[in-house]
């Protein structure tokens, strides 16, 4: 994949999302650009969604995926590049998969860097990514299930849930992607990124 050969330059898009305000998607984003720089592939597209789970059936997410899905159709790049599978989708085995056969299909080859195997093929990496597609299903259900527990639990000793009423933070939160453009007016997006607002995580 590499263009060093002195083949055509390699036109790659990256994918970054995050589902919290604790974590941040430049920083998945910087990795991300640090890898193509050494590569010499030139970026044409960056999909990014902040605070969006990707288990979850939300608007946010499939509005990117689908532009994400119809650029690819359109050669816009023939490399998508993400930070791990699970930035992509927590949906399960039948999902991710789903999502390879059909980038494969547009020519474009999916690379996670942290599951450097992407970058074969064959039936080493159909197993893969289902062990993979089922992993990241299993961890965001236990995450749910364990966050619907804590609630139960403070419900039944009667103490406040969620965020209460002249509530103060302790330390300065972060403030992402659409929420900082909003502070400061108008949202904007840069020319070739595509950046939709926040969800609450689910």
């Amino acid at each position: 994949m590499s263009p060093s050969d002195g083949s055509q330059v390699v036109v790659a898009a990256i994918w970054v999302r995050v589902s919290t305000d604790d974590q941040d998607a430049d920083n998945q984003r910087a990795r991300i650009e640090q890898y193509c720089k050494a590569r010499g592939f030139a970026i044409a597209r960056t999909f990014r969604l902040d605070d969006v789970s990707g288990h979850a059936d939300t608007p946010q997410y499939n509005h990117m995926l689908a532009d994400c899905l119809r650029a690819a159709h359109e050669r816009e790049f023939s490399v998508l590049i993400l930070w791990a599978l699970d930035r992509l989708t927590r949906r399960g085995i039948e999902h991710l998969c789903g999502l390879m056969r059909r980038f494969d299909a547009e020519g474009v080859r999916v690379v996670s860097l942290e599951e450097p195997w992407t970058e074969s093929g064959g039936e080493l990496r159909d197993l893969m990514l289902a062990i993979t597609g089922w992993a990241a299903n299993f961890e965001s259900k236990r995450i749910s299930e364990r966050t619907k527990a804590g609630l139960a639990r403070r419900r039944a000793e009667g103490l406040p849930v969620g965020r209460q009423p002249g509530a103060v933070d302790k330390s300065k939160r972060k403030r992402s992607g659409y929420r900082r453009r909003w502070e400061h007016g108008r949202p904007r997006v840069n020319k070739g990124d595509t950046q939709l607002p926040s969800s609450p995580r689910t």
